[in-house]
């Protein structure tokens, strides 16, 4: 004390939830709460937050998986068929739940043991997977893995499934070790893959046929299913870090502002719209198109406007780049649609050749 006795003080890290002689009440510890340890996608589903520390096993666990994939399949499909709108993969791994043990709160228990199980059985592939779906390794960020790509994900399982290769029966299987038909994979990575990123199918067949038998049934014919999924989402995350950076910096050099209107699809050939359904193939080219509504009150740096500012902040003329040999080749699909077109290497470019509005 420095007035003599009657007054106090307390020594420590800021004095949490004690009381000072002088009668001021310091403020009270700070509790970790409820929802600790909980992905952020799931808190505002879950009813409620119930301890455990019981971790499912390794075996229970990859069931559970392979059964919430199973039935996502299903899900979605009959979503597609009605016309609904599918839901997230933690949206669905609680609603699933939910309808396995009939009550919400024993859904939570599950739920917070499934968590731990992902955490505790990491090291494992399709473990780990499920993770970057649900968000388990980052509770405060987003999944790893969004909506559209575990929709990317479900198109390899169900061409998979058409050749009978993921089926109900692999749920029955004991050591829960799924053996796919090497043959058979290297046709779905040349359907899904090669129409829209010919060099990167390449690299990834040939990573396929460098891949060891399963560590069971060692048949050289065959893959493990999760170290071939485990690799078809790496590819498929590197695929889309390179596009997002591409279309960054044309947005960063052409553009005073943007959003996003439509998700974007890929499609083989013709930019056209209907190019698939009414125009068929056009000429082989890997081209992304957003479809803009014509009616959409959105302001547009013209190109005039994009030189101008180029030209004052010093920056070289976009339109006096060195010229190159056009190819001939089909024109853009009209008004109202905007591509970009993937060469082979460098940054994409407008599909009409007339620079990005």
């Amino acid at each position: 004390g420095h007035g003599g006795s009657g007054v106090g003080f307390v020594v420590g890290k800021g004095g949490h939830g004690t009381t000072s002689d002088s009668g001021k009440q310091q403020p009270p510890p700070i509790k970790a709460q409820k929802h600790s340890g909980i992905p952020t996608a799931l808190r505002g589903i879950m009813s409620s937050f119930p301890s455990t520390m019981r971790i499912p096993s390794l075996l229970k666990a990859l069931k559970t998986v392979l059964h919430i994939w199973v039935d996502k399949m299903k899900y979605d499909q009959n979503c597609d068929s009605n016309g609904v709108e599918r839901k997230t993969m933690p949206q669905f791994v609680y609603f699933f739940l939910v309808k396995k043990y009939g009550l919400e709160k024993l859904a939570d228990m599950h739920v917070t043991q499934l968590q731990l199980a992902m955490i505790h059985h990491r090291k494992h592939k399709r473990i780990k997977l499920l993770g970057f779906m649900m968000g388990a390794y980052d509770t405060e960020a987003p999944p790893v893995l969004a909506i559209r790509d575990t929709n990317f994900l479900w198109k390899i399982l169900d061409y998979m499934r058409r050749q009978n290769e993921f089926t109900d029966a692999l749920l029955q299987d004991k050591d829960m070790q799924i053996d796919m038909t090497k043959a058979k994979v290297q046709q779905c990575v040349k359907a899904i893959f090669e129409p829209i990123l010919p060099d990167s199918a390449v690299n990834l067949l040939h990573r396929i046929s460098l891949m060891p038998p399963p560590s069971e049934s060692k048949n050289p014919k065959k893959i493990d299913f999760d170290d071939l999924f485990m690799e078809l989402v790496q590819h498929w995350l590197d695929v889309n870090a390179t596009w997002k950076q591409h279309l960054s910096v044309l947005f960063d050099m052409h553009c005073d502002n943007y959003s996003v209107v439509e998700e974007m699809k890929f499609v083989v050939g013709d930019v056209h719209p209907e190019a698939d359904e009414e125009h068929g193939p056009g000429g082989g080219c890997d081209t992304v198109l957003l479809q803009l509504p014509k009616d959409a009150n959105r302001k547009r740096a013209t190109m005039r406007q994009a030189r101008d500012l180029e030209r004052a902040m010093g920056m070289p003329d976009p339109t006096k780049a060195p010229k190159k040999k056009k190819k001939k080749g089909k024109g853009g699909g009209g008004g109202g649609v905007a591509a970009v077109h993937n060469g082979s290497g460098g940054v994409p470019v407008a599909a009409d050749g007339r620079g990005p509005d």
